[in-house]
């Protein structure tokens, strides 16, 4: 997330229902989800409107929740729930 850290480049999303993480630079859009038992990940050109069912798979993933503030983003991921701290603003 930090390799993202500029002004829009990360945010939390609602896609088809679904809470994302979405990271933003000048070429592409990557998003960050849960599918079935899976953490996703799908990267689309820049503005391109996000196809969740064509994601890779990371990991193993149970549970997953994201939420925003202004300057932090915290992931809860497998019951365990970790913070990162954005230096720019996130879209609220």
């Amino acid at each position: 997330m930090h390799s993202y850290d500029a002004e829009d480049g990360v945010c939390v999303l609602v896609v088809n229902d679904q809470k994302v993480i979405k990271l933003s630079d000048a070429k592409s859009d990557t998003y960050l989800y849960k599918s079935g038992t899976s953490l996703m990940e799908l990267c689309v050109v820049k503005d391109m409107e996000p196809d969740l069912t064509m994601g890779q798979p990371l990991m193993t993933c149970h549970d997953f929740d994201v939420e925003q503030d202004v300057n932090a983003i915290s992931c809860k991921i497998n019951g365990v729930t970790f913070y990162v701290n954005i230096r720019s603003e996130v879209a609220s």
